[in-house]
């Protein structure tokens, strides 16, 4: 009888949870070019691939659509676009030893001009001013220390903007607080229903247990709210066929795209991990065009790699990805606040 009242509680709770899950179904166009909700993805073409990034979609967000999440590696590519872009400089203090361990950086900012500044995203304005305050240069290091609180703010303001971009119906944020919320009043809940049921009926315990299912039931399922617009899900299904690009494809040979693919692509290259297989396609092609303007933002000692007159794509890159394992790595350890909006 007990477990019977266990599963009874467990089943009726799970059916709710069920409707509040499908509720926040990623969306989908169909053939119609209408937006349906779906459990899954559709199918991706075996061959598919595109030889552009995402339609307006950064490197430092893209997985934000894939996880419903911002984490330290997305700022620590944020950071790198940045400097791409000639808004700051990355420079190697120290090297880090042979397992990729230790090392120094430090962050110089760029004054650009009023046009270009304005080119920049809120989040990305928001970094910037929290990364430097009124300084010229920082030590990664000495993010550790203080950064934790700018790192939610930079969070903030990247969920708010997914949002506004129309890739979400609701700030990722607020809907996975909103579940663990639920998730917490269950527990709490299934404490309380062992207390007062006892008196009241047999086998309190079996209801409770039950109740406490359904806590951590919905504290797991917290961690994979969706909720993309279609717009959102296209911009996901395009970030995967790019990826295909990165790993198998060759740099796009147009006269207008080849002056520095390499750079233009290595941040999403980072982020969807396969930076390897881009820096190899880069070589190979052997097209200096490919790799220009590379050490205008990322300078390195001339103990290491520009002591010679030509750097290849897997040399630069093997420097850009310990930079970017380090630095999330800082952000992701500095002393951060829950995420909550301030």
């Amino acid at each position: 009888m007990a477990w019977v009242l266990g599963l009874a509680t467990f089943t009726v709770g799970a059916a709710v949870l069920a409707w509040f899950w499908a509720q926040r179904r990623n969306e989908y166009f169909d053939a119609d070019g209408n937006s349906v909700k779906r459990w899954k993805a559709p199918q991706l073409a075996a061959d598919a691939a595109r030889n552009t990034p995402p339609n307006g979609i950064d490197a430092s967000f893209y997985q934000v659509l894939n996880r419903y999440e911002v984490r330290a590696t997305d700022v620590a590519a944020l950071i790198i676009d940045l400097a791409r872009r000639g808004y700051l400089r990355i420079e190697q203090d120290a090297k880090p030893d042979a397992r990729g361990r230790g090392g120094e950086w430090s962050l110089n900012r760029h004054r650009v001009a009023k046009e270009k500044a304005g080119e920049l995203h809120t989040f990305e304005r928001v970094l910037l001013r929290r990364l430097f305050a009124e300084k010229e240069a920082v030590r990664v290091n000495a993010l550790r220390r203080s950064f934790g609180p700018n790192f939610v703010a930079v969070q903030n303001e990247i969920y708010q903007h997914v949002t506004e971009r129309g890739l979400f119906r609701d700030e990722p944020l607020d809907v996975k607080v909103a579940w663990r919320r639920r998730s917490s009043g269950l527990i709490i809940a299934a404490a309380f229903a062992w207390v007062l049921l006892q008196p009241l009926m047999p086998y309190p315990g079996s209801i409770a247990l039950g109740v406490l299912a359904l806590g951590i039931t919905a504290a797991v399922l917290s961690n994979f709210v969706g909720g993309r617009t279609a717009a959102g899900s296209a911009a996901a299904l395009e970030g995967a066929e790019f990826a295909r690009f990165l790993k198998f494809g060759t740099p796009p040979l147009t006269a207008d795209q080849r002056p520095g693919v390499f750079a233009r692509y290595l941040p999403y290259a980072l982020v969807l991990g396969v930076e390897e297989e881009w820096a190899a396609a880069c070589d190979e092609l052997g097209d200096p065009a490919v790799m220009a303007g590379v050490l205008d933002w990322y300078r390195v000692p001339a103990w290491t790699i520009e002591e010679r007159s030509e750097v290849s794509a897997a040399d630069f890159t093997a420097a850009v990805r310990v930079f970017y394992a380090h630095t999330a790595r800082v952000i992701g350890s500095s002393k951060a606040e829950p995420q909550r909006k301030g």
